[in-house]
């Protein structure tokens, strides 16, 4: 049997050590969080999985326990900033990514079907944002867009997480996506 030793964290230290990238977005995060009232977050893709690299919480009452923290991973098929990611890269890496992905439905509103899954891609592509309505975990919703740095490459992923009794998930472009895009455009000054 294996099991991680506390040894782990000299890894994540050292990583959150050597990249300015989670001090320099955390007030960022900070602000959207306050100018929102819901959790926000910036992650990276780590071969199938998304990483959360800095948050900032949301401080009040919450309608289910706020289990992710920096060093959290979920799959990128289904969650908003995994498919912002998924979608900056070329048609080959998006397959090569689903196919070796589990595609399970973590709720009855995930999708699976890797179809479907490109065809999400190509919209996201498009628009610039993702939306995933409970298809991680039922009642939440979230929306994200990528954090380009100077030279419009895709470095991160940033997003806000509400609960749909908080928000409607019909409403979470309109609510969220401009200060999403506020902080990307001043990101991409400092990255």
């Amino acid at each position: 049997r294996y099991e991680l030793t506390p040894k782990i964290l000299l890894l994540s230290q050292a990583y959150l050590s050597s990249s300015n990238l989670p001090s320099l977005v955390q007030p960022t995060l900070e602000h959207l969080t306050e100018l929102s009232g819901e959790s926000s977050s910036l992650t990276v893709l780590s071969k199938t999985e998304i990483i959360y690299i800095a948050r900032s919480a949301r401080k009040s009452i919450s309608f289910t326990k706020d289990s992710v923290l920096i060093g959290s991973t979920l799959p990128a098929y289904c969650t908003s900033t995994g498919r912002v990611l998924l979608a900056s890269k070329p048609r080959s890496t998006q397959l090569k990514i689903l196919n070796e992905s589990q595609l399970i439905p973590h709720t009855e509103f995930t999708v699976t079907d890797t179809t479907k899954l490109l065809g999400i891609l190509d919209k996201v592509k498009e628009d610039g944002y993702a939306v995933v309505d409970q298809e991680v975990e039922l009642g939440i919703c979230s929306i994200a867009i990528p954090i380009t740095n100077r030279q419009n490459e895709v470095i991160a992923a940033i997003n806000i997480s509400t609960h749909t009794l908080r928000t409607a998930s019909e409403e979470v472009k309109a609510k969220f996506l401009g200060h999403l895009k506020m902080a990307s455009e001043y990101l991409k000054k400092i990255l």
